[in-house]
């Protein structure tokens, strides 16, 4: 743009600097459904962390009173939400913690107990009444880019986390679906990560680097991720632990008015992630304002301790900041042609 302009949270362009979140933009993001964020979410079963809600303590340090049931039991996962710089979510990847190299068949559906269930006496019928979304086998977070259904990409490891390899299988599996054409003048896709050594081993890299399906990928400063990285932010992140909390609990109380044993089993992870993923990383209006407070869509430099960085004449002579609509990322990307 030939003048800069001040922006709100939703990157529309606005009159007056007090309508507006950071400092006036002068570049476009030409295609922000490309530029993707995504960030881990580890996660635990055990409701020690949880706290207390309202007052009442669900798991306590020896001593100290508890009026609430909770599990303690360790089964952990990593969330791992892929959002593109609209807000939108383009993926939701569930990598579950175990000893084996194959993922246990219970966590690829879940097995929701407090779903309804439609009885029929057609077996195929029962079958197709009974699955997806609010069902007894609900699967995970479903995302749509393109017109194309995305299923929720469940995976393993020893220790419940990320991997090269995994990395590349995600990408590997957008690129089968052609979720993000190529050609035709388009950029290729683009991932904004964190710093973490699955990022720079051989799989990832293949991956990426290949001609057939290439993917560019940037890597944010790893001591400033509280600034940059959406996922971060109390939207997503936030949200996802604070709704993950009630979620646990809801599920404890139905086990005790139907007398059941009270522990949580890996079967019960995908109906957990689906209540929290649609109240945080599934919730394209968080994301957006997440988007916004982590400084892509006009907020950065207004965080105080950027400010602290910029001198006199950078305050006075440059308006360049990053933005869902507008900003330095976008001059980058709108050149990666090859």
């Amino acid at each position: 743009m030939s003048e800069p302009i001040f922006t709100n949270e939703d990157g529309e362009a606005v009159a007056t600097e007090a309508e507006a979140r950071g400092r006036p933009c002068r570049f476009r993001l030409k295609h922000p459904e490309r530029l993707l964020h995504l960030d881990e979410t580890g996660c635990n079963t055990n409701q020690k962390n949880d706290g207390q809600r309202g007052g009442k303590r669900f798991i306590a340090e020896r001593g100290m009173k508890c009026v609430i049931a909770g599990a303690n039991a360790n089964i952990r996962f990593t969330a791992l939400p892929i959002s593109d710089s609209n807000g939108k979510p383009a993926m939701c990847v569930l990598i579950c913690q175990s000893e084996s190299n194959e993922t246990p068949r219970n966590w690829f559906a879940g097995v929701d107990e407090m779903a309804d269930i439609c009885q029929t006496d057609d077996p195929e019928e029962h079958i197709q009444k009974n699955a997806g979304p609010g069902k007894p086998p609900p699967s995970g977070p479903r995302c749509h880019v393109n017109d194309i259904e995305i299923p929720c990409f469940v995976s393993s490891s020893l220790h419940g986390g990320i991997t090269s390899q995994m990395l590349a299988d995600v990408f590997k599996f957008l690129d089968e679906k052609e979720v993000f054409p190529r050609g035709n003048g388009l950029p290729n896709p683009t991932l904004l990560l964190d710093w973490h050594g699955s990022r720079f081993d051989v799989p990832f890299l293949d991956c990426t680097l290949d001609d057939d399906h290439r993917w560019h990928a940037f890597i944010g400063v790893p001591f400033g991720t509280g600034l940059w990285q959406a996922g971060d932010a109390e939207q997503c992140n936030g949200g996802f632990e604070v709704a993950l909390a009630p979620a646990k609990q809801g599920l404890m109380l139905f086990w005790q008015q139907h007398r059941r044993d009270i522990k949580f089993k890996s079967a019960d992870v995908i109906p957990l992630l689906n209540k929290a993923w649609g109240k945080s990383f599934g919730d394209e209006t968080m994301v957006k304002k997440a988007l916004a407070q982590r400084g892509w869509n006009c907020a950065l430099l207004c965080d105080k301790e950027v400010l602290k960085t910029v001198d006199k004449e950078d305050r006075e002579t440059t308006p360049l900041q990053l933005s869902v609509n507008d900003g330095a990322a976008a001059a980058v990307i709108d050149e990666l042609r090859f």
